[in-house]
């Protein structure tokens, strides 16, 4: 059933989206349908009734169909860590078989294979040397396959122990954590893919103090962990008789007792994908809806600022600039590609993809061009791209704002510290950040190649770290990241994107905690977004059905905007990582995690 208050707000959307006829036929009281109970029965009485006018509109041709369900969800959520220990009739059941485990600093590693081993399986440690090199860990990998038939298990623990770096490390140092601590599992599930029982257990081990560092943390510096989260549950949606789980340890805990949380992460059949030991308590993480307070809004807060964005021409990041493109304000917006020239006159009667590849079709049958069809939709692409952003800045300038394009590569070190000194030198100081910079090669992990992870990871990673590397925190009021929930609930086919915003997201924390908590943090994990002002969206039609069939809904370039605005004007909310969009998230989160009974496996 429908509470009476969101029951009137999905009537009213309704009646908004149908023709006039309908309104007349239900009459002032509106026919009863504020008393049904259910949106089926909403859309039953609808159906059943006699419009003026001709022929009714079918439901799914206005839009009502998805649009009435997606009233029903929130679009605003945060995590919440709730204590969930593993009660006595849970189902335990450990996978025989060899187990490769990646060696931490600690010492875990050779007390996990202790009673791995007291289990009657065997054991492979890989060290940290062969795990910071790729080429040295491609070669074990190549080695080992001829040693073993299959693999029960791959517990990854490079992570507990890594260092804390310093804000102004050099990129070399970022790269190397890369590595070790995140790249390193993707060469070991792509290289031994197949290896890998169908059921085998993964698991990654993060320590960022128990709860993912959303408790912020005592620690200086900044550390690339947990990216695994996204890897993890995106791979179990790629393969899903694989028993995946990533742990957040507290290292302040005795050894043997984090050995014993990991290994009954790894016994227990089924639970959440994303478990935290703070102070050695088991916690999951509940995806809650929590909306903004009214009373907070400063819309000052976004007035009179200097922005530096990435990606900022072109995207999701383009739309929601169009808040902060006002009077008073100056956008800095970089991007990879030249600022486009303008377009020859014979193209611009061409306004769509399917024009454009016609018109290049014809040119080649006519002798004029010699095009492959892959450089004709590459062609295609190009042109769409520079209109959107040459329409992007003429409308961020017609809204008032003053605005500066530079082409620079984000993970550039030189490149980034260049811009950053001219900006300050001409400006007093930068006092708004969104990083929206990002690259998307999606493939089944299987199918990745290396090169294609570090461009994907290394385009929000990097670029992230190499913007704190040079701003002036003491100007800056807040700072905003563009992440994905493929990210926090992972994405078949997206593996490396997810990595790469649960990356950003753990980073987001550690910057609020060293910048004292003065700078407002954000990350934004948006979901999917439908058809931009002058772009197309983040997904296909295809990938468009795919989310609609597990109830989630694009976000629209009003509602996305509207909520990006308000989370920067209210100045009383301290949340910095948000889930922007419409799912079922927790219940998604709930179904894959469900525990096991020993009274479920009885009854098989």
């Amino acid at each position: 059933g429908i509470d009476s208050i969101k029951r009137i707000e999905i009537v009213r959307a309704l009646l908004k989206a149908l023709p006039q006829s309908y309104g007349q036929a239900l009459g002032e009281d509106r026919g009863g349908l504020n008393t049904q109970p259910t949106i089926n029965s909403m859309l039953d009485l609808l159906g059943e009734l006699k419009v003026k006018g001709g022929t009714t509109v079918p439901f799914n041709q206005t839009g009502m169909g998805s649009e009435a369900y997606r009233a029903s969800h929130p679009f605003r959520y945060v995590m919440k860590p709730r204590h969930e220990s593993i009660d006595e009739f849970a189902l335990k059941r450990l996978g025989q078989g060899h187990f490769i485990i990646t060696q931490d600093t600690l010492g875990i590693a050779a007390e996990l294979s202790d009673l791995l081993c007291a289990c009657k399986c065997t054991v492979s440690i890989i060290e940290r040397e062969v795990l910071k090199d790729e080429n040295s860990l491609k070669q074990w990998c190549l080695s080992f396959e001829n040693q073993v038939d299959t693999i029960a298990g791959i517990v990854h623990l490079a992570q507990i122990g890594s260092d804390w770096l310093q804000a102004d490390a050099p990129i070399q140092a970022w790269r190397s954590q890369l590595m070790l601590n995140e790249k390193s599992l993707f060469i070991l599930l792509h290289d031994l893919n197949g290896k890998l029982n169908d059921d085998a257990h993964i698991l990654s081990a993060s320590a960022l103090g128990g709860l993912f560092n959303r408790n912020g943390n005592n620690a200086s510096g900044l550390s690339l962990q947990s990216g695994a989260v996204g890897l993890l549950k995106s791979l179990q949606e790629e393969s899903p008789k694989l028993r995946v789980k990533t742990v957040d340890i507290d290292s302040e805990q005795q050894i043997k007792a984090i050995t014993a949380s990991i290994m009954d992460e790894l016994e227990l059949a089924g639970g959440r994908l994303e478990i935290g030991y703070p102070d050695g308590k088991r916690t999951i993480f509940h995806t809650v809806d929590e909306s903004l307070e009214d009373k907070d809004e400063r819309l000052d807060s976004i007035s009179d600022l200097v922005v530096l964005a990435t990606g900022g021409l072109r995207g999701v990041t383009a739309e929601l600039l169009r808040e902060l493109a006002l009077p008073g304000n100056t956008l800095l917006l970089t991007g990879r590609s030249s600022f486009p020239e303008d377009e020859p006159e014979y193209l611009k009667s061409l306004i769509t993809p399917s024009d454009l590849r016609q018109y290049f079709i014809s040119e080649v049958r006519n002798g004029q061009l010699h095009m492959t069809p892959a450089e004709i939709q590459h062609n295609v692409k190009s042109i769409l791209a520079a209109r959107e952003m040459r329409n992007n800045i003429n409308d961020f300038r017609q809204r008032g704002a003053k605005v500066e394009y530079y082409s620079v590569n984000a993970t550039d070190d030189d490149a980034m510290r260049q811009l950053l000194d001219s900006i300050y030198d001409q400006y007093a100081g930068i006092n708004a950040v969104v990083h929206g910079a990002g690259v998307i090669e999606d493939k089944l992990l299987v199918d990745k190649t290396s090169d294609s992870w570090s461009r994907v990871v290394e385009t929000k990673v990097l670029g992230l770290l190499l913007l704190q590397k040079y701003l002036h925190p003491e100007s800056l009021r807040f700072f905003t990241v563009l992440s994905s929930v493929a990210g926090r609930y992972g994405n078949s086919g997206q593996s490396d994107y997810a990595t790469a915003n649960e990356l950003m997201n753990r980073l987001c924390y550690q910057l609020s905690n060293n910048w004292g908590n003065k700078v407002r943090v954000k990350a934004f994990c948006w979901g999917p977004w439908g058809r931009l002002t002058f772009g197309h969206g983040m997904v296909t039609e295809e990938t468009e059905a795919k989310f609609a069939r597990r109830s989630i809904f694009l976000v629209s370039p009003e509602t996305g905007s509207r909520h990006f605005k308000d989370e920067l004007t209210h100045e009383g909310c301290h949340n910095i990582e948000i889930i922007c969009g419409e799912g079922p998230w927790e219940q998604i989160e709930a179904d894959i995690g469900r525990i096991e009974n020993i009274s479920d496996w009885k009854d098989k």
